[in-house]
């Protein structure tokens, strides 16, 4: 992640994780204002860990950003209040990447079976939002039979004020021999200078297996409900309270330390 003229720019993360790990997470979060009068960022890297939280926060915007494998989740939240003296920018950003390997009853040995799959998001982009590039927020999954190369990928590009619950729904075939799925999960508000992107509900992955059909992964932490049941887990929405808990910390904080300096 790099400060570039005063704005933030991020590198999308969509390889594979490094050879060492077989799974990762990452959670950033950044606020820049005008000439350097106030920059938080937060980049928690990319890590080997089941989850991960990144907040930023100064006077006039904040960010969030988390991402559990536990729940296959994710969330982001950016806040900008920009002036004509100074321009605000926040950027937030979750991924994580896991490989799932599925075990199979006798009677299925040998043969492909279907995978019911759904990419949940739900959220808000407040009618006044003003990105730095042309997307308000992307959001996408991509599952990825290992066997065949067959993939499902659900993607969202916001570019407009939107609200509530969406789903991608579809299906893909895990194939033998090795019945195994790479799972890539990424959420980006690239860049804000109005407004709010609230995603901090979640993004969810939902997963639905024949009957006998079970999955560990290379985490050992990865589960995903079935399609249909709520999309905004309680372990999501805990991490995410916690986040935004200490960016209010820390923003009164530093509001705090500006009066005080004021008074110099």
């Amino acid at each position: 992640m790099t400060l570039l003229a005063g704005s933030l720019a991020w590198a999308s993360l969509v390889a594979p994780p490094p050879a060492a790990a077989s799974y990762l997470v990452v959670a950033t979060a950044g606020v820049s204002v005008g000439s350097g009068i106030c920059t938080d960022i937060d980049n928690s890297g990319v890590l080997t860990a089941p989850s991960a939280s990144a907040s930023a926060a100064c006077p006039s915007g904040s960010a969030q950003a988390f991402v559990d494998i536990s729940t296959a989740s994710m969330g982001v939240y950016a806040f900008a209040d920009s002036t004509p003296q100074a321009l605000t920018i926040t950027s937030a950003e979750a991924e994580f990447f896991d490989q799932v390997h599925f075990h199979v009853p006798p009677a299925l040995d040998g043969q492909p079976f279907s995978l019911g799959v759904a990419f949940a998001l739900d959220g808000a982009i407040s009618a006044d939002a003003t990105p730095t590039a042309t997307a308000l927020l992307t959001s996408r999954c991509v599952l990825t039979d290992v066997s065949s190369q067959q993939q499902y990928d659900g993607l969202f590009v916001d570019t407009s004020p939107v609200s509530g619950l969406r789903t991608i729904p579809g299906t893909l075939s895990i194939t033998p021999p090795d019945y195994t799925m790479n799972v890539s999960m990424h959420i980006l508000a690239p860049g804000l200078t109005e407004g709010t992107v609230d995603f901090s509900t979640s993004a969810e992955l939902q997963l639905a297996v024949p009957p006998g059909v079970t999955y560990d992964s290379d985490s050992g932490v990865f589960h995903a409900p079935e399609p249909g049941t709520d999309a905004i887990g309680t372990a999501a929405a805990t991490s995410l309270a916690a986040v935004s808990a200490r960016a209010l910390a820390r923003q009164r904080r530093r509001s705090r330390r500006i009066l005080r300096s004021s008074d110099l």
